[in-house]
């Protein structure tokens, strides 16, 4: 693997491992800096999530705190 190869190969884990960040994965700004426009996500229940509707489930309702703000697959198994 050449240095550009490298870079690519770290940055993208690097990106992976932001992701997993709760500051990250709760704010919709910071996740779309890092979500692909063909980003696509499946739970655990196996129910399928596209970027702009996992960023709408992290984003605050407006009505509720941000911190109180939490996103789970909760579909019945």
């Amino acid at each position: 693997m050449n240095d550009e190869e490298e870079q690519s190969v770290r940055a993208a884990i690097d990106g992976e491992l932001r992701l997993l960040a709760p500051g990250i994965r709760a704010s919709p700004a910071l996740a779309a800096e890092l979500l692909d426009p063909e980003y696509v996500e499946f739970g655990e229940s196996g129910r399928e999530g596209d970027r702009a509707s996992i960023l709408a489930a992290i984003a605050p309702a407006e009505d509720t705190p941000a911190d109180r703000n939490a996103t789970s697959d909760t579909s019945p198994e």
